[in-house]
């Protein structure tokens, strides 16, 4: 299936966000804001688990995932600051600062979501281009 990798983690957020909205919940205003606040604190922990898997499945760039790892664990505590604070801004009701905090949340963490996406799919290529070798010098098809 063609851009699986986008649908299955793109899908998995809308289903998470929907679940902690809609159960147990009447959906107002103020709840929806709150999901929406906290949706990148879920983007941001994907993306690292999209690094774990990574740095598990890599033999030759396992360093490279370390420090993408350790700048996005870096990443994760600006990004719960950010939500924390934003609820807060939002919560007093004084301004509309918290959609500033929000944007920029949003921002960082798709990016660093695209960037372990990328990553992962850069790691099946490499792969893909490796096995056609390894058969053909080990002369078996298994």
């Amino acid at each position: 299936m063609e851009h699986l990798e986008l649908i299955l983690p793109i899908g998995l957020l809308f289903l998470s966000f929907l679940l902690k909205m809609m159960i147990d919940r009447n959906v107002e205003a103020p709840i929806a804001i709150k999901a929406m606040c906290e949706l990148p604190v879920d983007m941001i922990f994907l993306s690292i688990s999209f690094l774990i898997a990574y740095i598990i499945s890599t033999e030759t760039k396992q360093s490279q995932g370390l420090l993408y790892w350790i700048v996005y664990l870096i990443i994760a505590v600006g990004v719960v600051f950010f939500w924390r604070r934003s609820i807060l801004i939002y919560e007093k009701g004084k301004n509309k600062s918290w959609l500033f905090l929000l944007a920029i949340n949003l921002f960082v963490t798709i990016t660093c979501l695209m960037i372990s996406i990328n990553l992962l799919q850069d790691l099946k290529q490499q792969n893909d281009v490796e096995e056609p070798n390894k058969i053909e010098n080990n002369g078996t098809t298994d």
